[in-house]
């Protein structure tokens, strides 16, 4: 087994990289700067060089607002073409394709979980630029994988979780939405996942355990901070409606995915994203206390 992980250096790649080298797993990572998903022909000749028996594709646009309006030529490049692109060279070479998608493929109106058989319907132009990927990828190659997921945050660069500590630290009032429900995703978990899932096909679903706001996760988030006695100046909690809410684009009000799929495959729960986000602290609470 030879893995290539796409977007090495990112929040996810990373987590993956270091798993996959505590296995003992051969495995090489690319970032953007190395190799442009977005060139067929790069990716060609960088499989033909290395030979990887799996590939971990983890590049994202992620800029949801920009991919609205300036970013969104970027965004379909990088979330619907650079999957096709690397679809077409696993299938050649009959290496097993692992991709990541993401719960923005739904329209968030469905009341219960969602399922890898619901119908998709994203409500902005990042969540369709990765459907069209996904539809496109399984077009080009029917045996690859897509792992959906969502809201994800780890220890290798600052995502949500460290955003909203800082807007503890720094604001007497902090703030945030009440009408956008997913799972909360710590990336050490999604990466043995995905390595759990990596002779599979077709797509499955995973997140953690259970489900919360945006705002019920900054309560928890605030709650960790005095557990851990990290400093907070903020000593109001304001829950805001995505109306009240400026950001360019609208999300998808509820995507908390079913994992049933995973756990009938993996054998096991994942572990619920309070106990993930406690771990989460162990390791951090130490730098936001300086």
């Amino acid at each position: 087994m030879k893995c290539w992980v796409v977007a090495s250096g990112g929040l996810l790649g990373f987590d993956l990289g270091l798993l996959l080298s505590a296995k003992g797993i051969e495995w090489v990572g690319t970032s953007h700067s190395e190799l442009d998903i977005t060139s067929e022909s790069a990716i060609e000749a960088f499989v033909e060089k290395e030979r990887p028996t799996h590939i971990f594709n983890m590049a994202a646009y992620t800029d949801v607002n920009r991919a609205e309006t300036e970013g969104k030529e970027e965004a379909y490049a990088t979330n619907r073409d650079g999957p096709i692109h690397i679809a077409h060279v696993a299938k050649k070479t009959s290496a097993r394709f692992i991709h990541v998608s993401t719960d923005y493929v739904f329209d968030g109106k469905k009341e219960t979980d969602y399922t890898e058989d619901d119908p998709t319907g994203a409500v902005n132009e990042y969540g369709r630029s990765k459907l069209e990927g996904e539809r496109g990828m399984f077009a080009a190659y029917p045996a690859a994988l897509s792992v959906r997921t969502a809201s994800l945050y780890g220890l290798h660069k600052d995502g949500h979780v460290a955003a909203m500590v800082k807007a503890l630290q720094t604001q007497e009032e902090a703030f945030h939405i009440t009408d956008q429900i997913s799972t909360p995703t710590y990336t050490p978990d999604l990466a043995e996942a995905l390595l759990i899932l990596s002779g599979e096909k077709g797509i499955v679903h995973f997140v953690n355990g259970g489900w919360c706001s945006r705002f019920e996760l900054l309560q928890e988030v605030l709650s960790l901070c005095h557990t851990w006695r990290v400093p907070v100046r903020a000593k109001r909690l304001v829950p805001k409606t995505q109306r009240e809410v400026s950001r360019g684009a609208t999300r998808p009000v509820r995507t908390v995915l079913s994992t049933r799929k995973y756990q009938s495959i993996a054998g096991k729960v994942p572990r619920h994203w309070k106990e993930a986000l406690a771990e989460y602290f162990s390791h951090k609470a130490d730098v936001w206390k300086t």
